[in-house]
């Protein structure tokens, strides 16, 4: 606001001319000199300190088994301290609300999303979508001999701690037909 001297003002930041439009301020230390229509002139020194613009990251679209852990860290150049809001969606399976690094055990495929807010109420989002495939990772040989000559006997299936149980076991003979179930 200007105080004394004659209207009309004619403004200019660091030597050039502006509208009363301050929105083009530069960072740092800028000089606004205020001109009235009789040429009396009063200079200002003013310090701009635009905060950075706020850069967000998440692991690129992924996969993961059915029961496997997921965890999701996003990646930014804001220093934890001046963050205002972590906003994690859908929300964590775990106790660390707030926080940059979020633990789920997702049942279906989802779209997660990090929200940023900064204390000057700057704000930047990343998203990451992650398929849950429903495949159990087993082994079974497609070949066994149960004839007591003592080898490939015994039928062994292999799988990872993601298969709990078998609900149904069918063994076929080499023409297709059914010999043993449980």
């Amino acid at each position: 606001q200007t105080d004394g001297g004659l209207a009309p003002y004619i403004l200019r930041v660091n030597g050039n001319f502006t509208s009363n439009d301050f929105l083009q301020i530069p960072n740092g230390s800028n000089t606004i000199t205020a001109t009235d229509a009789n040429g009396c002139s009063k200079d200002t020194v003013v310090q701009v300190s635009i905060p950075p613009v706020i850069s967000l990251y998440l692991p690129r679209d992924t996969s993961i088994l059915l029961g496997q852990e997921l965890t999701l860290t996003g990646l930014t150049n804001a220093k934890e301290n001046s963050l205002d809001t972590i906003i994690w969606s859908p929300l964590a399976d775990n106790l660390r609300a707030g926080t940059l690094t979020q633990v789920w055990r997702p049942l279906v495929s989802n779209v997660y999303k990090l929200t940023l807010i900064d204390k000057n109420g700057c704000q930047v989002s990343a998203s990451t979508r992650v398929l849950v495939r429903r495949e159990a990772n087993m082994y079974v040989p497609n070949i066994f001999t149960p004839n007591g000559d003592g080898r490939n006997d015994i039928l062994t299936v292999s799988s990872s701690e993601d298969v709990q149980n078998l609900e149904l076991v069918r063994i076929f003979d080499r023409w297709g037909n059914m010999v043993y179930e449980w």
